[in-house]
């Protein structure tokens, strides 16, 4: 395959473009030296030909989901988002080293180092998927080192989402870090799929390879495939200095069915936590927040395979009641699932901005439009139970058929801080702005109820509003 040369980077004020520092499908990565304040920074760019609107609101959308998720101390900084002179939607970012991609095939790397990687990129992860959001492509490649030479995870989505813009299984895979039921097309993505990605990279740093290859075989990418979701078995790691119960998480992380895995990133790392302790080395601490990101998009919900329309729906807190530091990060101990968390019944998709327009000014302010700060719910239990008699109830809730879909709206609450907690056939998504929803209608009769939240308290759900 031939690999194309990097587009001209484009003009950004105040910054003066360098050198390329890589290409992609979709985007090129360019060095910039930013004059205020001084420093260089990588600078990711969408490319000029990928000028559908629904691709670029797409690219927006995931940059303002990152920029919120970096100030996890192990998500990759992002500085800045705009609209560069000529039109494309540029990601400016700390520069990071791919030092662990190029390490591991040259090198092995240390047993104590994969384990702190492994728990830094763990929670990183974790609450990712406690926000509502898959990465997708969980790999080594993605997992750079900063100037202190802290690992921190890379591309949240990005890619993936300019990929999957009809929400349908148009999705690029990694193949030899992607789960059998990603590859087999049965899922574009749950936690477990990202468990499995995630103890896959793993598996690479520790053994200089990944799971499915075979020494003197074809490891092409349809012979991995094939041992992926066929009967293939990861090679030994092989490795003398690596302790049996890690290989034994590790592989647990690749089990071939999903409900053999464990259940979510957390607890995969908590087995490497226990490593660390019997191998007497300083404990990694465990950063996990105890938040939700919500975006401004009209949300793209997957119906479940099989639901009741008549399930029993609870009051919520849009937030959960974990233990939080005052830095906002729990402590080691700390492993609950928030209520968002992604698994195999209902995909969330991050949803899409409207135009921003072509004007460069359009930075921070554009993560600000975008996303919605997060929810922790804390205090007194008389604040976390408080009576939610002053929260309004959606009077009603319309339905309009579009395609194979069904948009589903509501009018305002009157308070432009509340947010609405949508129920599809009693399957409740994340907190969100929007006053609509697109459900997937193909399956069926679909029912939707919509719920007021509003300073961490729900009010009374709507009446359903069914279609199809």
């Amino acid at each position: 395959m031939v690999r194309r040369l990097p587009t001209s980077p484009p003009r950004i004020a105040g910054c003066t473009a360098l050198h390329p520092l890589g290409s992609g499908g979709f985007a090129d990565v360019f060095l910039y030296r930013q004059s205020m304040p001084q420093r260089d920074v990588a600078v990711k760019v969408l490319l000029p030909d990928l000028t559908e609107v629904d691709v670029r609101e797409q690219f927006l959308a995931e940059t303002a989901i990152m920029a919120e998720l970096s100030a996890h101390p192990s998500v990759l900084t992002v500085y800045e988002a705009g609209i560069a002179d000529d039109g494309r939607p540029y990601l400016m970012m700390e520069r990071c080293r791919p030092d662990l991609a190029e390490r591991f095939r040259t090198a092995a790397i240390p047993v104590e180092e994969v384990l702190a990687v492994a728990v830094a990129i763990g929670g990183a992860l974790e609450t990712a998927h406690r926000a509502g959001v898959l990465h997708r492509d969980v790999k080594p490649s993605n997992i750079l080192t900063t100037r202190y030479g802290r690992p921190v995870l890379a591309d949240f989505g990005i890619a993936t989402t300019m990929l999957a813009v009809d929400h349908g299984d148009r999705i690029a895979h990694s193949v030899p870090w992607a789960a059998p039921e990603v590859l087999a097309g049965t899922t574009s993505g749950t936690v477990r799929t990202e468990v499995w990605s995630f103890a896959a990279t793993l598996y690479t740093l520790l053994s200089g390879r990944t799971p499915f290859e075979s020494p003197g075989s074809d490891n092409g990418r349809a012979a991995l495939a094939d041992r992926i979701t066929g009967r293939g078995r990861p090679t030994p790691i092989g490795r003398p200095d690596l302790p049996q119960d890690v290989e034994a998480v590790i592989l647990r992380g690749l089990a071939k069915r999903p409900e053999a895995r464990p259940s979510s990133v957390v607890e995969l790392v908590r087995g490497l936590q226990l490593a660390e302790q019997r191998l007497g080395l300083r404990p990694t601490p465990l950063d996990v927040e105890e938040r939700r990101i919500v975006v401004q998009p009209t949300s793209v919900v997957e119906r479940a395979g099989s639901s009741q329309h008549g399930a029993t729906r609870r009051r919520r807190t849009a937030g959960t009641t974990g233990g939080t530091s005052s830095s906002g990060r729990s402590g080691s101990g700390a492993s609950s699932r928030a209520e968002g968390s992604f698994d195999a019944t209902v995909r969330r998709d991050v949803g899409q901005v409207r135009h921003a327009g072509a004007s460069a000014r359009v930075r921070l302010t554009l993560i600000g439009a975008v996303v919605v700060g997060a929810l922790v719910v804390s205090g007194a239990a008389a604040a976390l139970w408080s009576t939610s008699a002053a929260v309004p109830t959606v009077q009603e809730v319309r339905s309009e058929p579009s395609g194979g879909r069904v948009v589903f709206s509501w009018d305002a609450s009157g308070d432009e801080r509340d947010r609405y907690l949508v129920e599809v056939d009693g399957a409740a998504g994340a907190p969100q702005r929007a006053r609509s929803v697109a459900v997937d209608a193909t399956g069926g009769r679909v029912c939707v109820t919509v719920t007021v939240v509003r300073d961490g308290t729900s009010g009374e759900p709507s009446e359903p509003a069914c279609a199809g």
